[in-house]
């Protein structure tokens, strides 16, 4: 059942003023990357945003919510071992064999690649789609989503949001 108080039922039905705003989401993925975090959403408030709004590349957004963990991971990093992926994401598979299936996947399906790393047998996952390409489209992404497609638009926001935090920083 719909009501119009409510933003929508895919929000979990929870009211407007408990939803989280575009440039609150904004703001706060900022804040999270630059504490070395991750985009990911903190708390169960910004979880529909997220979903929304997922940074991913469109290719990638096919993927099971843990192969997404995986590659969020991935490319934050620039690449990883199966031991430091294991270790950053959220609620790992019970077993090792279990997230290098998913890893086995991922290379079958062309996202990631792998190579030799050390002198040891470890093996380092890399990203096929670059950093670089993340972002672009990433920023796109969020410039079609929330701004009506403008990325003028949303780049004001980003800068107003900085000029903020600039302020903040010096008054404190």
């Amino acid at each position: 059942m719909y009501c119009a108080q409510f933003k929508s039922l895919e929000d979990g039905g929870r009211p407007r003023s408990q939803i989280p705003s575009r440039v609150q989401y904004l703001k706060n993925a900022i804040a999270r990357i630059r504490a070395g975090g991750s985009y990911r959403a903190s708390s169960a408030s910004e979880t529909s945003t997220m979903r929304t709004a997922d940074p991913l590349p469109s290719e990638l957004q096919g993927l099971a919510p843990r192969q997404r963990d995986v590659v969020r991971v991935i490319c934050s990093q620039g690449g990883a071992t199966a031991r430091e992926i294991y270790a950053r994401i959220p609620d790992p598979p019970a077993f090792d064999a279990g997230l290098r299936t998913i890893l086995r996947r991922l290379m079958q399906r062309g996202i990631l690649r792998r190579r030799p790393c050390g002198t040891h047998a470890e093996i380092l996952y890399l990203p096929v789609i670059t950093n670089a390409d993340i972002q672009r489209r990433a920023f796109a992404r969020i410039a079609e989503l929330h701004f009506g497609g403008s990325k003028t638009r949303a780049l004001e926001a980003l800068v107003e949001l900085a000029a903020n935090e600039r302020r903040e920083e010096r008054a404190a």
